[in-house]
C-alpha cells in the first residue's frame, strides 16, 4: 500500500529527497526504487548504508547512491529546474500518478514541461498508450491517426513516446483535433528527440505534457527507452 502524502514542511522535506534520489539513481538503481512504496523517499533518503543492504539493496549500488547522494545538492537542482522551465512531481504528491506506484520499480518523479492544466487533467481523464514502429506502412500510419483523433474527439487522453513513425502521427492528429496528448520521453524532458521533432515538441508544450523520470540534460541511450517503456504501459 502506498504511504500517505505529507503536508507542510513534510511535504517539502519529502519532495527534496524525491528530487534526490531521482537525481541519484539516473543510471539505474533500480533496487533503491523498489523501495519507495515500503519505505517512502525520506527515510531512503536518509538511510545509511548498512540499513539500504538490510532493506535488499546490494552493497555495490548502495555504495554507488551514496556516492551520488553526497554530490547532489537540492540548490542546484532547483537551479537547473527553474533555468530549464521544468517542474519536479515527486512520488507521493497528489499529481503523482497512482498507476506508477503499481510499478516493480516506480519512478522517485516526474520531470513535467507543460501546461499546469493539461497537468492537472493528466491524473483526471482516462488515457490511451498508442507507440509502434519507426518505420510505419502507410495503412499503419493512417490507422494510428485515425484512433488517435478518435480517442481525442471523446476526451481520451493518448500518451505516445514522441518517437519517428507511429508515434508522432499520434501526438499530431491528436493536437489536430483539440485533445490531450502526453508525451514520455526516454531523455530529459527538456530535451528534444528525436531532433527533426522539435515543432512538434513545441506543440505538445502549448497543448499537452511532456514527461520524463530522468533529470534535465539526460541524453537519449539504448538503456533509457526500455526503462521508459514501463511507464508508458502504465499510464496508457
Amino acid at each position: 500500500m502506498a504511504r500517505a502524502s505529507p503536508s507542510g514542511p513534510a511535504r517539502e522535506a519529502a519532495r527534496e529527497a524525491a528530487l534526490g534520489i531521482s537525481w541519484s539513481c539516473a543510471g539505474g538503481s533500480h533496487s533503491v526504487l523498489r523501495l519507495l512504496p515500503r519505505k517512502g523517499p525520506e527515510a531512503i533518503w536518509s538511510a545509511s548504508h548498512r540499513r539500504l543492504v538490510e532493506w535488499g539493496v546490494s552493497p555495490s549500488v548502495a555504495g554507488r547512491f551514496e556516492a551520488k547522494r553526497r554530490e547532489f545538492t537540492v540548490d542546484d537542482a532547483e537551479t537547473v529546474l527553474s533555468a530549464r522551465d521544468l517542474l519536479f512531481v515527486p512520488f507521493g504528491s497528489p499529481q503523482y500518478p497512482r498507476e506508477l506506484i503499481q510499478l516493480e520499480h516506480p519512478p522517485a518523479g516526474l520531470f513535467a514541461r507543460g501546461t499546469d492544466q493539461a497537468l492537472s487533467w493528466l491524473l483526471n481523464v482516462p488515457r490511451v498508450t498508442i507507440v509502434g514502429t519507426r518505420k510505419a506502412t502507410a495503412y499503419g500510419a493512417w490507422a494510428a491517426e485515425a484512433f488517435a483523433a478518435a480517442f481525442a474527439s471523446n476526451g481520451v487522453a493518448v500518451v505516445s513516446g514522441m518517437a519517428l513513425g507511429i508515434d508522432g502521427r499520434a501526438h499530431r492528429a491528436v493536437l489536430g483535433a483539440g485533445g490531450l496528448t502526453i508525451a514520455i520521453l526516454g531523455c530529459g524532458a527538456d530535451i528534444v528527440y528525436p531532433r527533426s521533432h522539435g515543432s512538434l515538441y513545441q506543440r505538445i508544450l502549448e497543448q499537452g505534457v511532456i514527461l520524463s523520470e530522468l533529470p534535465p540534460g539526460t541524453p537519449p541511450d539504448r538503456w533509457t527507452f526500455p526503462r521508459r517503456n514501463r511507464l508508458l504501459a502504465a499510464l496508457g
